[in-house]
């Protein structure tokens, strides 16, 4: 029943994540949002007013609806906030997002150190009222000034521009997407088809590293460590994630995505393998090592792939796809932990507590490699250009999925391993 409940969130996100993707770019940001925050009071009171027995199914919808609300809730902020936001303070208004959730995380730890685990339908509701005042908070927003320009709605977007405060964008900037047919949309998709792979392939190297499934269980591995106060670690476990995403806040926007990436990633196969060495005497694992390995690998995902992996994935993809492609990058993260949620359990029992680990550290090297060779810098760029440095960064990359050159002129790339051709026209300009 726990793996149930906990994977119940992850096959909702699944669905939110695809479902919203797709309603983002069709019916706007805004809209999504609003139903966002419908579903998390809807699914917040079906598990709050959950009882043992035949009502236990309402706590398990519930947790659904909330799973499917966070799917489409987190895709659709990442990219309004990137779409609203100047290139020199994207990052860290979006790592913003990640910052709440922090909080939120910190606040649950703090009530159920204090009241126990008795009022739980407390934290619950709590959470119902937090998503009524975003509910109206999203009545009072303006829409995306590039999504409105996107479907041709110039004068729309040039108010909420104003009222934003940011540049209002121009034809030929932003690429039109107002044809919905669905011939069009597969085009669009096939266009863009390596960017997408790149942001897919983020979405697997964050779920490599397996923090989301192993913080739903930290208490249960708490204990296993030995730690004799699990609640109060948990809290400690609150403040550092807390701590980690503040780290992204200040440096993202400083040193830039893939550096952060780059040490968040090394420092996570660091603390898995700490773990593994932690628990390698199950029967009498080193309490005070693990706890600090622990936190450490809390810590380095905090401070990159936690806040990052959105950011990216906004930020290299292009206006025709980027609410199906954030979507689709957020449905295959939660896909992947979903089923990590389902066999971590099962892992500890069959293989063992230090090989799960261990196992974890080598997947985690995996995605520490992916990162070294695909991801590009996106600091301080317009997100009109991004999706070429994304593309330019692969090595052997060819233009031609952006309709620059040929295949026969990119014997030229290959020939140079992906050379960057900084000086060539957006694809966006081309087209207009």
């Amino acid at each position: 029943e726990k793996q149930l409940a906990v994977s119940a969130v992850a096959l909702g996100a699944i669905a939110g994540g695809l479902l919203g993707g797709v309603l983002m770019d069709a019916h706007g940001r805004r809209f999504v949002l609003g139903l966002a925050d419908a579903a998390f009071i809807l699914g917040g009171l079906g598990m709050a007013l959950a009882q043992p027995g035949a009502l236990i199914a309402l706590f398990f919808s519930g947790r659904l609806l909330v799973g499917a609300a966070l799917g489409a809730s987190a895709s659709v902020a990442s990219a309004y906030i990137g779409e609203v936001s100047p290139p020199q303070l994207r990052g860290s208004l979006i790592t913003l997002n990640e910052i709440g959730v922090c909080v939120g995380c910190l606040l649950s730890y703090a009530m159920a150190l204090a009241f126990g685990d008795e009022l739980w339908r407390y934290s619950l509701g709590l959470a119902v009222v937090v998503a009524a005042l975003q509910l109206l908070g999203v009545a009072c927003m303006h829409e995306s000034p590039r999504w409105l320009a996107a479907h041709g709605d110039f004068a729309t977007a040039a108010r909420a521009s104003r009222a934003l405060g940011i540049d209002v964008p121009q034809p030929g900037v932003v690429s039109a997407t107002d044809d919905s047919g669905a011939s069009r949309r597969w085009a669009r998709l096939s266009d863009h088809r390596r960017v997408l792979l790149i942001a897919l392939g983020c979405a697997v190297a964050h779920a490599a590293t397996a923090a989301n499934t192993v913080l739903y269980y930290s208490r249960d591995v708490l204990v296993l460590a030995g730690v004799t106060q699990p609640m109060l670690a948990n809290l400690a476990v609150g403040a550092v994630k807390l701590f980690g995403v503040l780290l992204c806040l200040v440096f993202v926007d400083r040193l830039g995505r893939r550096a952060l990436l780059l040490c968040g990633t090394a420092g996570i196969v660091a603390s898995l393998a700490s773990l593994a060495v932690a628990f390698r005497d199950e029967g009498s694992p080193t309490a005070s090592f693990a706890l600090a390995s622990f936190l450490a690998f809390i810590l380095f995902w905090d401070m990159s792939w936690a806040g990052l992996m959105l950011t990216v994935v906004t930020e290299m993809l292009p206006q025709e796809v980027r609410g199906i492609g954030v979507g689709a990058s957020y449905s295959l993260y939660w896909l992947l932990s979903f089923a990590q949620s389902q066999t971590l359990e099962t892992c500890f029992r069959v293989l063992g507590v230090a090989p799960t680990f261990g196992a974890y550290a080598l997947t985690s090297a995996l995605a520490l490699g992916f990162t070294w060779r695909f991801v590009a810098e996106t600091r301080g760029q317009a997100l009109e250009q991004i999706s070429r440095t994304a593309v330019e960064h692969l090595p052997f990359a060819r233009q031609d999925a952006f309709g620059e050159e040929s295949p026969a002129d990119c014997l030229q790339s290959l020939c140079c391993n992906g050379c960057m051709h900084r000086d060539a026209p957006t694809a966006t300009t081309e087209r207009a």
